[in-house]
């Protein structure tokens, strides 16, 4: 009986394998990044500010282009403790 690969939807994920994630760690470095786990099925990439403009040139300059971004989100991290 063949075995089921898919993760439980409880189970969470950080998307190491998928292809945008092999994309971005082949292209700015395996440590440009940092790749959060997740329930929602997508990978959670934070970017640190100074590269933002240059990776999303970079996603929409591929060959098949990511043309389609989800969420945008902004964090000051400065106020914490």
């Amino acid at each position: 009986m063949a075995q089921n690969s898919a993760r439980p939807a409880w189970e969470t994920s950080d998307h190491i394998d998928d292809q945008v994630v092999n994309e971005l760690r082949q292209k700015f470095g395996p440590d440009a990044f940092t790749f959060q786990p997740t329930r929602t099925g997508m990978p959670v990439v934070w970017v640190k500010r100074e590269q933002l403009i240059e990776v999303m040139q970079y996603l929409k300059s591929l060959p098949k282009p990511y043309v389609m971004l989800y969420d945008l989100h902004g964090v000051d991290e400065r106020v914490r403790t």
